[in-house]
């Protein structure tokens, strides 16, 4: 089954009704839109290392660092959630400690500990494994639930005819 931001191919849908194909192109189209904005608030934060944690190099962003981003925290919060995917901490452990949701985004996997995102003060990332620098650009895959997610959204004209191409 395909989940937001999930490239759809034209196979899924041959046969699927008109409300099916725009509601999964409108979600690709979402998806694509809080990933941009989730690349900006990346960009206009600040990021501590966590000194506490050395031999896990990570770093944070605190809610309360910029209230006037609120609610980019809130949508960044949300989309890790959404489109990310549970895993273990530590990953190597026999009996992981937790389960946490990460969302792999330009190079860095990103997660919040798990509170609802009315309670969620920080959220943290680190560097995905092997990975030296990250050019950021947009093209860059997003990883979800099912692997690389390709964001390219539809345009008005693609939706428009894809739609009339099928009924």
């Amino acid at each position: 089954m395909a989940r937001i931001g999930d490239t759809v191919a034209n196979d899924d849908l041959a046969g699927k009704s008109e409300t099916t194909v725009v509601a999964r192109l409108l979600a690709q189209v979402a998806m694509s839109s809080n990933v941009g904005r989730g690349r900006h608030y990346i960009s206009a934060v600040r990021w501590q290392f966590a000194k506490t944690m050395p031999q896990w190099p990570h770093e944070y962003t605190v809610r309360h660092w910029q209230p006037d981003l609120e609610a980019e925290f809130c949508m960044f919060a949300d989309l890790i959630r959404s489109a990310g995917m549970v895993k273990p901490w530590p990953p190597e452990a026999a009996s992981p400690r937790y389960r946490h949701t990460y969302l792999e985004l330009d190079g860095w996997e990103y997660w919040t500990m798990g509170e609802t995102t009315p309670e969620t003060t920080v959220i943290n990332r680190a560097r995905l494994a092997g990975i030296m620098g990250s050019t950021g650009e947009a093209s860059e895959p997003v990883r979800g639930r099912n692997g690389p997610t390709t964001i390219a959204p539809p345009t008005t004209s693609e939706v428009r005819d894809y739609v009339r191409d099928r009924l």
